[in-house]
């Protein structure tokens, strides 16, 4: 059975991630480029991303054998009835 609360959990830390890399669009990609701080931090988060989203990914494909899911058209939407 889909843990709803995980699932609700990651995505949230998904939304932190986002609003934290949200922060550095202004950065032109000259000075993204020169900077190695800024790319530490924006590449990290990047992968926290990742991470998160396999994490979900992984959770949901524990229970494909126990939960016959019928394809949808965006990852998103088989994500979102897997869950609900």
């Amino acid at each position: 059975m889909v843990d709803k609360t995980l699932i609700l959990r990651k995505l949230a830390e998904l939304e932190e991630y986002l609003g934290q890399v949200n922060e550095y669009t202004s950065i032109t990609v000259d000075r993204y480029s020169k900077d190695w701080k800024t790319q530490r931090v924006v590449e990290k988060t990047l992968q926290m991303m990742i991470e998160t989203c396999t994490d979900i990914a992984g959770h949901i494909i524990q229970i494909k054998d126990i939960v016959s899911l019928q394809p949808m058209p965006t990852p998103l939407g088989f994500c979102m009835k897997a869950v609900f």
